[in-house]
């Protein structure tokens, strides 16, 4: 429960608790200017990407045909393989600000671009296309909170791919065209079972000793994000 602070400064009408929060930027803000550290400088520094790895995790949560019944995460027993006409919803929650896209690749070998393209409707098709510039953040909810990402009458496997890094794309970049190979290869061995396969910044280096085929399919888009998690599972009639 957040704590509420009535006190004030009744010579400013600033409530003490908001002038407590700015003195140590105060101070740092009158040592620089001392030491004669231009302020521009400091601030520039201050926006630089953090040193810690860009870390976080994709959460696929899907549900049956039937509505009434609330989404679990896909890894729980008996939540694969999703059904024709069930849904999903993703969410994905990073350790520090950056910028985020989700691909969706279905049962059917289509490509699709949900976040930042699409919100609530799949109204962007084209995974090529610029997707919008968005604000970094550490949480996304994809579609918005209530909505769902609907499966196909298709059978086979689905895949979702999260993308991060901490700076944005360069404009114009075509996230398609980085994959130098058509097709998602399907790892899943069974059809209740649900792999994820995650790269990182060490993984992209050496291309050839990434595991699986998964991997392998992915490694191209490691070069570009500093994070790359996928999550694939099955799809049954």
């Amino acid at each position: 429960m957040s704590k509420v602070d009535s006190g004030k400064d009744l010579s400013s009408g600033i409530p003490v608790s908001r002038l407590a929060s700015r003195l140590p930027l105060v101070a740092i803000v009158l040592l620089l200017a001392a030491a004669g550290v231009p302020i521009a400088l400091w601030r520039r520094a201050q926006s630089q990407p953090s040193e810690t790895p860009l870390d976080g995790k994709l959460t696929v949560l899907v549900r049956p045909p039937n509505r009434n019944l609330e989404p679990v995460s896909v890894f729980e027993p008996g939540a694969a393989p999703v059904k024709s006409g069930g849904a999903m919803c993703l969410d994905v929650s990073l350790n520090q600000p950056g910028f985020m896209y989700l691909v969706w690749f279905d049962a059917t070998g289509k490509v699709a671009p949900l976040y930042p393209w699409n919100n609530e409707r799949l109204e962007v098709t084209d995974v090529n296309e610029p997707p919008p510039v968005r604000r970094a953040g550490k949480l996304v909810f994809s579609p918005l909170l209530g909505g769902n990402w609907t499966f196909g009458d298709q059978p086979g496997t689905e895949t979702v791919v999260l993308l991060a890094r901490r700076t944005p794309l360069a404009e114009g970049m075509e996230i398609g065209k980085l994959l130098k190979s058509e097709g998602v290869p399907s790892v899943v061995g069974s059809p209740n079972e649900v792999v994820k396969v995650e790269l990182g910044g060490a993984a992209k280096v050496e291309k050839g000793r990434v595991p699986g085929p998964l991997a392998e399919f992915l490694a191209t888009w490691a070069e570009h994000f500093e994070l790359v998690q996928a999550v694939q599972f099955g799809h049954a009639d």
